[in-house]
């Protein structure tokens, strides 16, 4: 597609994306703190409401491709992704899972597309206040009503994902603290105050609800944000030392599971270690064709034998179900996807993306969970944005006058 083309689909589409990302934020941000209170299948219906505008935005990307490798390759690869899972997924039994890939994609294509949004202040302002009095609804019911109890403790009560909803609770306080942290403060003495008591709140409801996948984001969170703070712009945001010394921790963990017996597997990790090694185990037993090409949507979702025997469950690892489920060359793929979309961010997006993406490495983290990312997906759509940095700063000066 030629530049003037480009720009005639720029001038179609943009009027109508700012009201689309509006939308999908804050029915995204309705959907999670609300789903409990609403009835049966009303938070579903709910949340496909948020889907929908990434979908819709998603589906105009390819018309707007710039002349960049990375677009392309993105592209291409997302497209291989979607020829594998239509080829391998058995469609009568496993399409909301099929449905999940789809929906990963779009958000790739999302983010892809956030350089050519633009929103208002007066668009922040509203998705801070709408959050700050849904985050107040979510901590009522959290701290308010019956805790739960699992692993032994109790948790605060949940309130997403249903009665069971723990993980999704957990996962949708940290993305309200993350939209109230990121994005400009409100204004007004009296909702600054509320903005600061709020964002107290939420830290304390993260770390009581125990999921450690949602305190490894926060945690890694931190850290890249200050070493992108600090860091000068020209130089990697992750100095290499520190990524070896990651490497290598990592390489003994993994020697760490080898040598642990099953009973020190299950209490290290809640059993995961254990389902890790099964799974691994699968995969290099399998066939030229399965090893490359997997077996499809939802098959990842079976009974373990050393642990999680008396459940049914995934192998709570991003990179091992996407293996099982579309092969090494789909996860090539998702991979190449990835880092094609990291080129496209811009440098204060980067320890968002990072730690959203590091929850794949330890659990079914966000990325393969579309009902819990929505959120996290339009903020950094809306930080890829770009003015969005002029409106932090000038929310800042506002505030210190």
């Amino acid at each position: 597609m030629g530049y003037p083309a480009q720009l005639r689909c720029l001038e179609m589409i943009l009027p109508f994306s700012r009201a689309l990302i509006v939308t999908g934020m804050l029915a995204a941000i309705i959907s999670q703190t609300i789903y409990n209170l609403l009835p049966a299948g009303a938070g579903d219906k709910l949340e496909m409401l948020a889907f929908l505008p990434a979908l819709l935005l998603a589906a105009f990307f390819p018309l707007m491709l710039r002349n960049r490798l990375p677009d392309y390759l993105a592209v291409y690869c997302c497209l291989a992704v979607l020829l594998i899972l239509i080829s391998r997924t058995d469609f009568s039994l496993n399409f909301n899972t099929f449905s999940r890939f789809i929906l990963m994609i779009s958000s790739l294509f999302l983010l892809l597309l956030s350089p050519f949004v633009q929103l208002k202040t007066r668009d922040l302002q509203a998705i801070v206040n709408v959050t700050l009095v849904m985050a107040a609804v979510a901590m009522a019911q959290a701290f308010l009503l019956d805790p739960i109890h699992v692993g032994g403790k109790d948790r605060l009560a949940v309130f997403s994902g249903g009665s069971d909803g723990l993980h999704p609770s957990a996962y949708s306080t940290l993305a309200l603290l993350l939209v109230l942290w990121m994005l400009p403060n409100p204004e007004g003495r009296f909702m600054r105050l509320f903005h600061g008591a709020m964002c107290s709140l939420l830290f304390v409801a993260v770390m009581l609800y125990g999921v450690r996948t949602a305190q490894l984001l926060l945690l890694l969170l931190l850290a890249l944000r200050f070493l992108e703070r600090r860091r000068p712009d020209t130089a990697p945001l992750v100095p290499p030392l520190l990524l070896i010394y990651g490497l290598l921790t990592l390489v003994s963990l993994i020697a760490l599971m080898t040598v642990l017996d099953t009973h020190s597997l299950g209490n290290f990790s809640s059993g995961r270690t254990i389902v890790y090694l099964e799974r691994l185990d699968l995969i290099a037993g399998r066939d030229l064709m399965e090893f490359l090409f997997g077996t499809g949507a939802g098959s990842d979702m079976f009974r373990g034998e050393g642990a999680w025997s008396w459940v049914e469950k995934d192998s709570h690892n991003d990179i091992l179900t996407t293996t099982i489920e579309i092969g090494l060359l789909g996860l090539a793929a998702i991979v190449t996807a990835l880092a094609c979309v990291s080129a496209n961010l811009k440098r204060h997006v980067l320890p968002l993306f990072i730690a959203f993406l590091s929850t794949s490495l330890i659990s079914n983290g966000l990325l393969l969970r579309p009902s819990s990312n929505t959120i996290y997906i339009y903020l950094m759509v809306i930080m890829n944005m770009p003015r969005f940095k002029e409106f932090a700063v000038h929310s800042r000066i506002e505030a210190s006058v």
